[in-house]
């Protein structure tokens, strides 16, 4: 039972139900008690009455009231009137020796009253003795009914109420919850505080103030470092570019001779090249940042794209002595923005080529499930880390032993790919494939628009 409202549901629940036993138990045992005390006055007043209504009656007429009497309250009676004794009904053969005993003893009570075994004896005025036996309450006090609960009714709304209270205990917890889920998918204008119900606990609406502080500081920082890396990198681009060009007027000014001149002016070419590159990445991680200002709707064809970059890493892997194979390519058709899905999927291609050792393949399959599409690259390479599965995925991440910069690279490919297939809708994944080497899997929802077959 792992959800919050299912436990406090329980919890209420069976605090009610151990309440509403407890309750009963008690209202039950008190209510005998009163109903023991009510049978004990309403016998005397029943004694009192008798007494007084046969002081003045003949014997037959004495016998017909105590039946009268017994046949209305269910009480058996006994009149003694000197050596007389007249009973209310015939069935008392086996306790009339208790209720000869109470009657005899009423003529030594000082009070005019005894009790022997289950039959009580009251003297009257006129000298007459009438008992009636105590095992045998007044139907009276019967007919009162105990406080008895019904536990079903009393369970069952009990039920309901905590039901409707656990839901509202819970609710705030499940939106920061879904807030959270929101943050970690990349969305930091998300807010819970103002969509907080007002009766939520104090704790829960400090809680809820907190997170949204916290988005708010977080979404601060990304922004400055986004600022940063494209105002820098934009400042970049205008030394580069005169470096560049100084570079080719040096050349041109150096004799052939100067062999070593002209090593020096290559390296400083290819590092300028390699700084170049890294500032053109860094710009497209900026523009992938601001999702809203990329067009999503042109419709293309992505087997088509797939083929393209399939063919141009076969060609460049050729002289590397690896191969690049690719299953048979269904039709896709969605909405997209070509270029950068384009670069997503050349990018993981790429990066598989650069860790497949000699004389492997790179393998490349494209299908269809569940109107979503799955693209597969699989490398045969070291693999990486399984603890570091997440990390490629993030700018710069340079993973040690399999992924170092003497290889090449500069650690944006991959960043570049999970935030242009984020910005489509979909999802990245790599794994450590069965056999060694690396398995990256992207995933994009098929447009309703668009077609395949």
């Amino acid at each position: 039972m792992r959800s919050l409202a299912a436990r406090i549901f329980v919890a209420i629940v069976l605090t009610n139900l151990l309440v509403s036993v407890g309750v009963g138990l008690a209202l039950e045992a008190g209510f005998e008690r009163r109903r023991a005390e009510h049978a004990a006055i309403a016998l005397d007043v029943l004694l009192l009455e008798g007494a007084a209504a046969l002081e003045a009656s003949s014997t037959e007429d004495a016998r017909q009231a105590l039946h009268a009497i017994e046949s209305r309250t269910g009480v058996h009676l006994v009149l003694a009137r000197g050596t007389t004794t007249v009973r209310s009904s015939g069935t008392l053969d086996d306790d009339l020796e208790d209720a000869a005993a109470a009657i005899e003893a009423v003529a030594h009570a000082d009070d005019g009253r005894a009790t022997v075994g289950e039959w009580v004896a009251l003297r009257g005025a006129t000298g007459d003795v009438i008992a009636a036996s105590y095992g045998h309450p007044p139907r009276a006090v019967f007919a009162i009914s105990p406080p008895r609960l019904h536990f079903g009714l009393v369970l069952g709304l009990a039920a309901v109420v905590s039901l409707l209270l656990a839901h509202a205990l819970s609710a705030p917890i499940r939106s920061l919850r879904a807030a959270a889920g929101r943050v970690s998918a990349g969305d930091m204008q998300v807010r819970v505080g103002p969509s907080m119900p007002r009766h939520a606990e104090s704790e829960v609406r400090a809680l809820a103030l907190d997170f949204d502080a916290m988005t708010q500081k977080v979404s601060e920082l990304l922004a400055s470092r986004e600022r940063l890396l494209r105002d820098v990198s934009h400042e970049l681009r205008s030394p580069l570019t005169r470096l560049s060009m100084a570079l080719e007027v040096a050349r041109h000014s150096t004799s052939p001779e100067e062999a070593e001149a002209h090593a020096a002016l290559d390296r400083i070419g290819r590092e300028s090249e390699r700084l170049e590159e890294l500032v053109a990445l860094v710009l497209t991680m900026a523009r992938l940042d601001d999702a809203g200002a990329i067009d999503r709707t042109e419709l293309l064809r992505l087997d088509e794209i797939v083929a393209d970059v399939v063919g141009d890493a076969a060609y460049e892997a050729r002289t590397t002595g690896r191969r690049v194979e690719a299953s048979a390519l269904p039709e896709i058709t969605l909405r997209g923005h070509a270029e950068l899905l384009r670069q997503a999927i050349e990018n993981v291609v790429r990066n598989a080529l650069r860790f497949a050792p000699e004389g492997t393949a790179i393998e490349i399959g494209l299908g269809v499930r569940d109107r979503e599409l799955s693209l597969t690259v699989r490398d045969h390479g070291p693999g990486v880390p399984q603890d570091k599965l997440d990390e490629i995925f993030r700018p710069f991440a340079r993973l040690s032993p399999a992924r170092e910069r003497e290889t090449g690279g500069a650690g944006l490919g991959l960043a570049i790919t999970e935030r242009a297939v984020r910005v489509h809708g979909g999802r990245v994944r790599a794994q450590n494939a069965e056999g060694g080497g690396l398995a990256v899997e992207i995933t994009l929802p098929l447009d309703v628009s668009g077609s395949t077959a």
